[in-house]
């Protein structure tokens, strides 16, 4: 697994939640969900073994009859740090997502304190380009 498989699945399965903290500030985070635990648990590794905390959470179907539904997981990247290193690495191979992470790059930019970030390839400060 690499980080083009990474983007691809996020393009694929992937969002940037555009979420709101509790003064009204946009807090984005990705997610990408699916019926298929295995594949998630697999990108979820990845993700830690790149030092980006990451979380695999499980929604029942809480309809009793079921519909014959799946259950549903999703994968998280929620803290700031995470996410700006994640969108870090994706962002070259990206194809269809490439405005919401640009968005949400923008916003925690101005955000997170410089020094607190863990150790990523030097020149973060401007995304890396898109891989044609």
């Amino acid at each position: 697994m690499d980080w083009s498989y990474i983007a691809g699945f996020f393009d694929g399965e992937g969002s940037v939640i555009k979420n709101y903290n509790q003064t009204g500030r946009p807090y984005p985070y990705l997610s990408w969900s699916n019926t298929n635990k295995e594949v998630l648990d697999r990108v979820c590794e990845f993700l830690i073994d790149n030092n980006i905390r990451a979380k695999v959470n499980h929604w029942a179907n809480g309809d009793v009859n079921n519909h014959g539904w799946k259950d549903k997981y999703w994968l998280t990247v929620y803290d700031k740090e995470s996410v700006l290193t994640c969108i870090y690495a994706m962002h070259p191979h990206l194809i269809i997502k490439v405005l919401d992470v640009e968005w949400a790059w923008e916003v925690l930019e101005g955000v997170v304190s410089r020094k607190n970030l863990r150790p990523i390839p030097s020149g973060r400060g401007i995304l890396p380009p898109l891989v044609s």
